[in-house]
């Protein structure tokens, strides 16, 4: 089983929740979905939240796969960096990728990935929960 965990910031964005959820259903990038909205803190900045969309679910991409379509996700949505997750649970070596995936059009310093500032889905500090089966 491979799983793929996306967190999308929400400020700034040009598509809403619906909108953002929409696309990823578009995408046919996930077999089954999870959603759900936390609060999210900014890289190094004290106080400084954003909501966020956080998507967890099983895929059958390839992380190179995953990458291409979240650069488009950072475009589609006007987002500086999207982080992602992706770890090949039946795989020998159990295969795990996380990486910052930043616009083509971001100029700025570059963050690695960090996972103290990554989100996963679970009960804590939530607007919502979704869960949503096989498409």
């Amino acid at each position: 089983m491979k799983t793929l965990k996306i967190n999308i910031g929400l400020n700034n964005n040009t598509l809403d929740e619906e909108k953002i959820i929409k696309e990823i259903f578009k995408s046919n990038i996930f077999e089954f979905l999870l959603f759900q909205k936390k609060r999210g803190e900014y890289l190094h900045q004290v106080n400084k939240y954003e909501p966020t969309l956080i998507v967890e679910g099983e895929t059958k991409q390839t992380p190179e796969q995953i990458e291409k379509y979240i650069v488009n996700l950072c475009t589609l949505t006007n987002q500086d960096c999207i982080p992602f997750s992706f770890a090949d649970l039946l795989s020998k070596e159990k295969d795990q990728t996380n990486k910052l995936v930043y616009n083509v059009a971001f100029k700025g310093f570059k963050h690695k990935f960090d996972e103290n500032y990554f989100l996963t889905i679970g009960n804590t500090d939530s607007d919502y929960f979704l869960a949503i089966g096989n498409k």
